[in-house]
């Protein structure tokens, strides 16, 4: 099977099945290596918190340490100061000199300042310092009252309570600078090991942090190579479409636009092979067939019609002069009706008048008719008279009593009754 016979509805499923799987690889390797990545991301979490304790610790030990040289600062004063005040104060004894004594009072001064600071540090051992200096002072200068009074087994006796008082202090401050010492020793060492810890895992997290930029930059190529792969198929489905569609589009364009403009309903699409075009092209021309022999029905329907409309149009005008002669007669009768309905007026008015002379002769007769019964009836005087005919009489009778437009009626009256 060739491709152009192939369904255009397969190819479009087979691009689009392979631009899928294309797709799906892409998403698996990208799930893979998000899963690579958040793996790492939490290793970086985990480096970063490890961090952070070795940096929290880090700076408790330093604080801790700041502490513990403070503290040891504010020890060494301590000792410092005493070791002058006791300094000036054997001097004071030997000397008997103010200056020393000045001195010794400051230095005093300066380790009682310094013991009111270490009391927020250690409060019992400051309140013993304290108590064991002013202690000391007081043997010294007791001493010294001694010896300027000559007395020198007083004044030694003071001086060695002194001794020992200085010592118990010394040894004191000296246990204290070596507990000091350790354990600003120790801090410095759990500062050492905080920074050891902070450096370990800021190397664990830069070697988390290379990995991760090696798995982006593998993502990376990954989405240009997947990039160049989904345009290219994506060029290919466009050709195979264009292949596959445009010339057959173009076919069909044309032979639709040489029918159009030619307007041949015998013009058909050429068919090219057996797929959706081809089947829409035999369609296509099977839908012209049709349209052609619907035109050639209506055309002989339209001839037909065309003899008939001259055939009506013929008879039309033969039935438009009858109807002008049946008119023309129809005018004549309404003449003559008009004519009759004039006589008929005239008639009915004659007959009316008729009636009415017929009534009057009715009264003039029934009076004559007294009349003459009357006459008949006249004494022997008038019997005379007799001989004149009877039908003269009434005829003279009517004569004078009927007008004179009604006399034609003389001539219908009946003959006279003999008497």
């Amino acid at each position: 099977m060739r491709l152009n016979d192939v369904p255009v509805a397969y190819k479009i499923y087979a691009a689009s099945a392979l631009f899928a799987l294309s797709v799906l690889f892409v998403q698996l390797f990208l799930i893979v290596n998000i899963q690579e990545s958040s793996a790492i991301i939490e290793e970086q979490t985990t480096y970063v918190d490890v961090q952070m304790e070795a940096v929290d610790s880090q700076n408790t030990q330093l604080i801790q340490q700041n502490k513990l040289l403070k503290n040891l600062e504010i020890s060494n004063g301590i000792s410092h100061d005493f070791s002058e005040m006791r300094y000036w104060l054997y001097d004071l004894s030997v000397s008997w000199l103010n200056e020393s004594e000045e001195n010794a009072g400051s230095s005093r001064d300066h380790m009682l300042a310094k013991l009111t600071k270490f009391q927020t540090i250690d409060a019992s051992l400051a309140n013993e310092l304290k108590g064991n200096v002013i202690l000391y002072e007081e043997k010294m200068l007791a001493a010294v009252d001694a010896y300027v009074d000559e007395n020198r087994v007083l004044g030694n006796s003071r001086l060695s309570q002194a001794r020992d008082i200085g010592t118990s202090i010394e040894q004191r401050l000296n246990n204290y600078l070596t507990q000091a010492h350790t354990a600003t020793q120790s801090s410095g060492d759990s500062v050492k090991q905080a920074s050891e810890a902070v450096g370990v895992a800021g190397e664990q997290l830069r070697d988390a942090a290379q990995r991760v930029n090696k798995t982006n930059q593998g993502l990376l190529v990954l989405s240009f190579i997947m990039l160049v792969v989904v345009a290219v198929i994506g060029v290919a489905f466009s050709l195979l479409l264009r292949r596959a569609i445009i010339p057959a589009l173009k076919g069909m364009k044309s032979a639709i636009e040489d029918i159009d403009r030619d307007s041949d309903l015998t013009g058909r699409i050429p068919v090219g092979g057996k797929v959706e075009f081809g089947t829409t092209a035999s369609a296509i021309n099977h839908m012209l067939g049709q349209f052609q022999n619907i035109v050639s029905l209506v055309l002989e329907a339209t001839n037909t019609l065309d003899n008939s409309v001259s055939q009506t149009a013929a008879s039309m005008s033969n039935t438009r002069s009858s109807v002008n002669r049946q008119r023309s007669e129809t005018e004549q009768v309404a003449t003559a009706i008009n004519e009759m309905s004039a006589t008929i007026n005239e008639v009915a008015k004659n007959a009316s008048d008729a009636a009415g002379t017929a009534k009057q002769a009715d009264d003039a007769a029934i009076e004559g008719k007294q009349v003459v019964d009357a006459t008949l009836r006249l004494p022997a005087r008038q019997n005379s008279k007799r001989s004149l005919p009877k039908r003269l009489i009434r005829k003279l009778l009517i004569l004078v009593i009927l007008p004179t437009k009604h006399r034609w009626m003389l001539t219908k009256l009946p003959p006279p009754v003999p008497i």
